[in-house]
């Protein structure tokens, strides 16, 4: 039963070793109304627009996703914690 339901995941996603259920964040659900409007993202005393979104990995593995806005890039692990903040000018 497990190789059957291995077979029908994209295999690229998955490794075998690590495959473990986590619950699925839906990013362009909780951001996309942001992008390509005045709407600015206020939190964490960041009041700016968010220019992108995506996930983070180790080459392996969701460790979790980042928001770009126009100074910083925002960590967040897959539990939605804050972890944290770089620098970052847009292009």
């Amino acid at each position: 039963m497990i190789l059957w339901i291995l077979g029908r995941l994209p295999r690229y996603c998955y490794n075998i070793n690590t495959l473990q259920e986590v619950p699925v964040i839906n990013l362009h659900q909780k951001f996309n109304h942001y992008l390509n409007t005045p709407k600015k993202l206020d939190l964490l005393d960041i009041n700016e627009r968010i220019i992108s979104y995506g996930w983070s990995d180790d080459g392996s593995n969701l460790t979790g996703y980042y928001v770009q806005t126009e100074n910083y890039r925002l960590h967040f692990d897959l539990k939605e914690n804050f972890k944290f903040k770089e620098d970052w000018i847009a292009a």
